[in-house]
Formats: structure tokens, C-alpha cells, sequence
């Protein structure tokens, strides 16, 4: 059912979806790009967010009616575990936590899918900062579990686009993790010109070409 739910833009964790997908996707858009001499973007936001918050993550199993039984075994087995750490021979107690997956548990992977998949469907409705393939086709962002690509046809797309994924930050308590995130440009024969976004990347402007395959 989870494959219905995950738009295609989405290839980790669910069957027959594979990250060379998306390699393959972005050598041909970056061909197309060059080809049609044009301006284009992709900024990386490589494990980008480090947390969301459990009454987020139960808000949004309910909007995709995961049904009762779901949200509520869900909720039992994150509000009501209890986590002990061995180290050096010494039991320490885990300070309760109310955001984040679970590491190593397989639910935890789906239910980050349908965590962040509310991002993917604001950047795909505000697709206007994408990059146009055809008439009826923008490409705005690619995603492998947390590693997400933004996809912009300019400079100032990638700061509107910054700014709904701040938002969405904002709504489900993820934090973004600018020192991470990359920006390079999809033309091979242009360079990123430094500009304002330096400084909200950190100065991770990339000002040299690169291809993928």
C-alpha cells in the first residue's frame, strides 16, 4: 500500500525502487540542461535532517489513514519503551526522547517515508523555482530516505525553495542541517557565482564542474 501512498520521486525502502533511478535521471537532466544551454541547480541535502517530532509523525499516519490499529501500536512502541545503554561495563538510562526514528527498527524506515513526504508534496506543488522538462512537466526534488535533491532553475529557486523546506522544519520539529548541503550547478559549462546563499550554505558552493556516470 506504501508504494501508492511515496510518489516516485521517493526510491528508498520500497520494492522495485532503486537509487541508480535517480543517477540515471539526473545524468539526463543535467545533458538536457547543458544541451539547451540553461541555467539549473541542485542543491544536495545529504542526511539533512536529524529529527521530527512523534506527535508530527502520529498527525501525519493519521492524515494518510493508517488506520486505529496502526497509530495506535505506533504510539505504544515509541511513548512507552524505555532504552538502557551498556558502556564499559556501566548501565546508563536514556533520557526519554520525544522526536526521531528509532534506529535499526524496521518500522522506522517507513514511517520516515510518510514523515517526509509532506516536503516532497509542498516542493511539488510549488514547483514554480523547478526546472521545466516539458509543458506539463517540472522537476523539483529527489529523495532517498533523507538525503533530498532540490532541483531549481535559478539561483533565487533555490532560496524560495530553501524556504518550504524551512517551513517544513518548522511544522514537523526537523531541524535542517545546512552544513551538509551542497549546491552545484547542472550546466557543465557554468560556474556557481558566489552570491548571498554562500552564507546560508556555510560556503558549501561548489565552483567547479561535475557530471554524473
Amino acid at each position: 500500500m506504501l508504494p501508492k501512498l511515496i510518489p516516485e520521486d521517493q526510491k528508498a525502502f520500497l520494492r522495485e525502487r532503486f537509487i541508480h533511478h535517480h543517477i540515471r535521471y539526473m545524468s539526463d537532466l543535467q545533458y538536457s540542461i547543458t544541451h539547451r544551454r540553461e541555467e539549473a541547480y541542485a542543491t544536495f541535502l545529504e542526511k539533512a535532517y536529524d529529527r521530527v517530532d512523534w506527535s508530527y509523525m502520529f498527525a501525519v499516519l493519521s492524515e494518510m489513514n493508517g488506520g486505529a490499529s496502526l497509530i495506535q501500536w505506533t504510539k505504544l512502541l515509541y511513548t512507552s519503551t524505555n532504552v538502557s545503554l551498556l558502556l564499559n561495563g556501566n548501565a546508563f538510562t536514556k533520557d526519554h526522547s520525544f522526536s526521531g526514528c528509532e534506529k535499526g527498527d524496521p518500522l522506522s524506515a517507513l514511517l520516515f517515508l510518510m514523515t517526509i513526504e509532506p516536503l516532497g508534496n509542498l516542493l511539488r506543488r510549488n514547483e514554480g523555482p523547478g526546472i521545466c522538462i516539458t509543458s506539463t512537466d517540472t522537476a523539483t526534488s529527489l529523495f532517498f530516505a533523507d538525503d533530498s535533491t532540490l532541483l531549481s532553475s535559478s539561483l533565487g529557486g533555490v532560496e524560495a525553495q530553501l524556504d518550504v523546506v524551512q517551513h517544513y522544519c518548522e511544522g514537523s520539529g526537523a531541524k535542517l542541517n545546512l552544513s551538509k548541503s551542497t549546491l552545484l550547478s547542472l550546466n557543465r559549462h557554468h560556474i556557481c557565482k558566489p552570491f548571498a546563499l554562500v552564507k546560508v550554505l556555510s560556503g558549501a558552493i561548489r565552483s567547479d564542474t561535475w557530471g554524473f556516470l
